[in-house]
């Protein structure tokens, strides 16, 4: 199943509630901060135990598609920064975080840095696109020892995934061009501490694209984790960026429709896919990184993105969007 239409079974899956049964538990933490506590049994599931998605696919006023191919951070450009969420401040995610495009991304970071650094997007794409990476727990890492790794209860050796980014349109309208500098955020890195109301996630097995869920896969021999963070793509036309980096962008409600006072621009589904070795793919095999109080919980896994295209690199996403193609 192509990466577009598994994408609406996510978002589907979410809207009812259906994938995040059960992952409450998590709220019962293993243990304190840093100590690197192994994730628990329960954030785990066998994925052909999983439901299947009940979806109707609904046509779409802007029904094409973009791929911006941005390659799946062979230069291994990560830090355990966020310029984003905190700007000029060294590890403050306390956990590392893979890039792709950007490639001078790190915490001292802005427009204008960006916009002078390289960027391993074919389109010269400048924009900065950043998530928490994925760890083989039962492997050591090379960083066991260094703040964001180990020192920040982050242990095993960091997966590398095949990475793709999807621009897509909205159901009800035609979209809009994204601003130039516009920043957004999905997902919520600290659900133990601010609760549930941020938390969209999405994960699954290649080959079982009709079953999501929010806790971890343990996929069939061969078969790859997948995982997917969907961006928020209703904007409030004014802002490039909020002190929570979301109320100036939303989601669309669950229907499909932007809220009032807001217009759609191209919805980023950012999917990662990783070969997690034969021995990790069993319960506690495999975890993402995150902040040491929140115990590797699948539910926090988040994302940032810092959009930098110009001019003529959105329009021509918007005109591919819209007519209907599949770039």
């Amino acid at each position: 199943m192509k990466v577009k239409h598994w994408t609406a079974l996510a978002v589907a899956a979410l809207v009812v509630g259906g994938s995040a049964a059960g992952i409450g538990i998590a709220r019962a933490h293993g243990g304190g901060p840093g100590t690197g506590t192994a994730p628990q049994k329960a954030f785990y599931v066998d994925i052909t135990k999983v439901r299947p998605n009940k979806v109707r696919i609904e046509r779409r006023a802007s029904p094409g598609s973009f791929v911006n191919k941005c390659g799946n951070n062979e230069e291994k450009h990560r830090n355990s920064d966020n310029h984003i969420a905190a700007p000029g401040v060294v590890n403050a995610a306390q956990h590392q975080h893979d890039h792709v495009g950007n490639l001078t991304t790190n915490g001292r970071s802005n427009d204008r840095s960006l916009l002078r650094g390289g960027t391993t997007c074919v389109t010269g794409d400048k924009s900065s696109y950043l998530w928490p990476v994925l760890r083989d727990l039962t492997r050591n890492g090379d960083d066991a020892g260094q703040p964001g790794g180990g020192k920040d209860g982050n242990l095993g050796a960091i997966l590398d995934g095949r990475v793709t980014l999807l621009f897509r349109g909205n159901r009800f309208q035609q979209v809009v061009a994204a601003p130039q500098g516009l920043r957004m955020t999905t997902g919520d890195a600290k659900p133990g501490e601010n609760g549930p109301g941020n938390v969209r996630v999405s994960w699954t097995c290649k080959g079982f694209e009709d079953r999501t869920t929010a806790k971890y896969p343990v996929c069939p021999r061969g078969r790859s984790v997948v995982r997917l963070l969907e961006y928020p793509s209703c904007w409030d036309g004014r802002s490039l960026d909020s002190a929570n980096h979301r109320d100036h962008v939303r989601f669309p409600d669950s229907s499909g429709r932007c809220p009032r006072n807001t217009v759609a621009i191209p919805q980023l589904d950012m999917t990662v896919e990783y070969a997690v070795p034969a021995k990790a793919n069993v319960a506690q095999g495999f975890a993402l990184d995150g902040f040491p109080q929140e115990n590797h919980r699948p539910d926090s896994d988040h994302g940032f993105v810092h959009l930098l295209m110009n001019r003529a690199q959105m329009g021509d996403v918007v005109r591919c969007v819209n007519s209907g193609r599949t770039c």
